[in-house]
């Protein structure tokens, strides 16, 4: 009884029944399967899926793997438990080489199963005494329906048989039994004997024996442990180049692959691979049937979670090497010693890239690190993104610490939290803060809305956009913070220090009076007697500067007074005090000496240092010639270039004045002093020049004077001549 019911031309199966005439949930399967259009040969891992009619699944998938496939037959036991019904069923069935871990290529169309209903004999037919002979034949039993109990013992013998119909082929493996063979017949076959301490392990046709050491200890691997064994010659494997699998429940749990450079070590969930020609790759566990986990290239390593992929699954498998996911989902490491330590959907393309966990993170660059947080990116070299979400480190060295939607794209530059806030220049900073921007090179902004102009306008969506912007480097070397009113603080040129604080500036003195804007709390010792001070120092070995310092005036409630010394730790100069009773001294040395010009209190002009004690070379001046100088001396009405011509001033050019006088350090500047006393000078020089007109105009009256009176002298004479005359021209004769 040979036959079999075929299915869809290339597929066969066959259910199996009980004794008891149950149908069993066990059944063979035989199918044909073809290979680019020939019959198939060799190791073939089948995947089967019961499903309904409808195409709906139907208890869990079984897989057999490694199924020799003979000139194009198969043949494979399958249970699907109690799911198989009296119900219409079909089996999706899928394909892979037997030397692969990849997916399953899936046949078209399913194949249909309709149980058979199979023939009982009814508990009152009656057992017929004879049969014809030769009326049943073969042909009339249908496969699998004559049971052992349907066969007496011994009435099977070789007459009943047609000569070798029944051969090894016709034999079900393991079901003929230590009853079923003459031993003697069989003893007869081995011609020698092995010496004691070994064992007959191979007899040859002629009857000749191979003989090998007996075994010591229990044979193959205890359940609960093997002692004694060596290492060098007892192991679990293969010693040729097939890959050693474990399995639970019949599903692949753990692959090992031999490869030149290292095993490969696949764990985990059956779908899991290794692609094709990698080596020493390892897959720790995790994948499951929406996404397994996977290594393109050569030493990557995934350890679990699933979706993952180490490697960039370009083709080769050296460009992406050593590429590590530690577990998460969905994770890609695909640039060559690339590490992702977990999360969801994140991606270290670089080379020697890191995203530490978080989500939807993005090292692009080499050497980039996301340490975490969401949807952030480092896409310059060496950048880093510490964590927060959506933001950017895309300069060369950037660093954004944390915050919120922050750009560190200038190179070597760092935002440190906060929010929407940018470091576009070179070396440039952003603390923290909200909608700042560090637009310059080396520039520092913080605080709300402060702005440091970058060169150019870096387009909108940034808190740089929106500026003017002076080209170059943008304001480099700049520093500004900003309080927190709700206005853009920007800068206007480069090496600024910008403050806007609307409730003043407290340095070493809090708590600050709020209506102050800048306060410097003094020490208790200082050259000031420990008075406030603000001190600019040079940095070098003397270490010189300049102190600005308040002490107390001592004369009345508001009687400070103000000083500017030359300072450098050990001695202490004045140059200038403005002093509480309103009075105030400039100095002209560095030695505190008395030289310099002074203001009364309450007066309105300079007071210059003439003291004849601190003068030296004194030497009269002739007063006359200096008039004359001054005489000479070109004036005019000008204006300074810088003050513009609606301001104009009255003098001589300091040229000139020179030139007359030679007085002065220089001759691009008149000391008042100087125009002081030639202007004195002149005044000396025309009052001699009057003094002596005045003496002439005397001389000249005093003549004038004498020369009247004479005439008059004479015209008085001449008027009593004539007098005289007219009386005697008046008596008679």
């Amino acid at each position: 009884m040979n036959t079999h019911c075929k299915l869809a031309l290339i597929l066969a199966m066959a259910l199996v029944s009980t004794p008891l005439f149950a149908l069993s949930n066990s059944f063979s399967y035989q199918g044909r399967l073809s290979d680019g259009g020939t019959p198939a040969n060799g190791s073939y891992d089948l995947q089967f899926q019961l499903q309904t009619a409808a195409g709906s699944n139907v208890a869990a998938p079984l897989v057999r793997e490694d199924v020799a496939v003979s000139d194009g037959l198969f043949s494979v036991e399958l249970d699907f438990g109690s799911a198989i019904t009296s119900a219409d069923f079909r089996l999706q069935i899928g394909v892979r080489p037997g030397t692969s871990t990849g997916a399953f290529t899936t046949l078209s169309p399913a194949t249909n199963i309709r149980p058979t209903p199979q023939a009982q004999v009814a508990g009152i037919a009656s057992e017929a005494v004879t049969v014809s002979p030769n009326a049943i034949n073969s042909t009339s039993i249908a496969d699998g329906t004559i049971g052992g109990a349907d066969i007496a013992f011994g009435t099977v013998a070789g007459s009943n048989l047609a000569s070798n119909s029944v051969n090894s082929l016709k034999i079900v493996d393991g079901s003929v039994g230590l009853a079923d063979i003459d031993v003697t017949q069989v003893q007869r076959r081995v011609a020698f004997a092995c010496p004691a301490g070994s064992s007959i392990s191979a007899i040859a046709e002629t009857g000749a024996v191979t003989c090998e050491t007996d075994d010591v200890g229990t044979p193959g691997w205890s359940l609960t442990g093997n002692a004694g064994t060596n290492p060098s010659t007892q192991f679990i494997g293969t010693t040729d180049a097939q890959p050693l699998q474990f399995r639970a429940n019949n599903e692949r749990v753990l692959r090992i692959e031999p490869n030149p450079l290292g095993p490969n070590l696949i764990g985990g969930f059956s779908g899991n691979t290794v692609t094709t020609g990698v080596n020493a790759a390892t897959i720790s566990g995790g994948g499951d049937g929406g996404g397994a986990n996977r290594v393109t290239d050569n030493f990557g390593v995934v350890a679990g979670g699933a979706d993952n992929r180490a490697g960039n699954d370009a083709g080769s498998t050296e460009d992406a090497r050593g590429a590590t996911i530690g577990g998460g989902i969905a994770n890609i490491a695909s640039g060559g010693w690339s590490t992702v330590g977990g999360g969801l959907s994140n991606s270290a393309s670089g080379t020697w890239s890191t995203v530490s966990g978080g989500g939807s993170g993005n090292a692009s660059a080499d050497y980039a690190t996301v340490s975490g947080g969401q949807s952030n990116t480092a896409s310059g070299t060496w950048s880093t993104v510490g964590g927060g979400e959506l933001n950017t480190a895309s300069g060369e060295d950037s660093t954004v610490s944390g915050g919120f939607r922050n750009a560190a794209s200038g190179a070597r530059s760092s935002v440190g939290g906060g929010s929407t806030n940018t470091a576009s220049g070179d070396r440039s900073t952003v603390s923290g803060g909200i909608l700042n921007c560090a637009g310059g090179d080396r520039s520092w902004a913080s605080g709300n809305r402060a702005k440091v102009r970058p060169g150019t306008n870096p387009g909108s969506g940034s808190s740089c956009s929106g500026l003017t912007y002076p080209g170059g480097a943008g304001d480099a070397g700049t520093f500004v913070w900003a309080d927190s009113q709700n206005a853009d603080f920007v800068s206007s040129g480069a090496d600024q220090f910008n403050i806007r604080a609307q409730g003043g500036v407290g340095i070493n003195t809090p708590p600050r009076d709020v209506n102050v804007e800048l306060t410097i709390r003094g020490r208790t010792s200082d050259a000031f007697g420990g008075n406030a001070d603000v001190q600019l120092i040079v940095d070098n070995a003397n270490q010189e500067g300049i102190q600005f310092g308040a002490s107390n005036g001592g004369t009345g409630s508001n009687d400070a007074n103000f000083e500017i010394a030359h300072a450098n730790g050990t001695t202490y100069t004045p140059r200038m005090t403005l002093f509480g009773s309103g009075a105030v001294t400039i100095r002209s040395n560095n030695t505190a000496a008395n030289t310099g010009v002074t203001m009364a209190a309450n007066a309105g002009s300079w007071s210059s240092l003439s003291d004849r004690r601190l003068k030296t070379g004194i030497v009269p001046v002739n007063a006359s010639d200096v008039l004359s100088r001054v005489v000479a001396l070109p004036m005019a009405t000008w204006s300074y270039i810088a003050q513009g011509e609606a301001i104009r001033h009255m003098g001589p050019m300091a040229q000139d004045f020179s030139a007359a006088f030679g007085l002065g350090e220089n001759n691009t500047t008149i000391a008042t002093i100087d125009a002081d006393g030639v202007a004195l000078a002149a005044i000396q020089g025309l009052n001699q020049k009057l003094e002596g007109e005045r003496d002439a105009l005397r001389a000249e009256n005093a003549e004038l004077r004498a020369r009247l009176e004479r005439i008059e002298r004479r015209l008085n004479q001449q008027d009593a001549a004539r007098a005289k005359d007219r009386r005697s021209e008046l008596l008679p004769p």
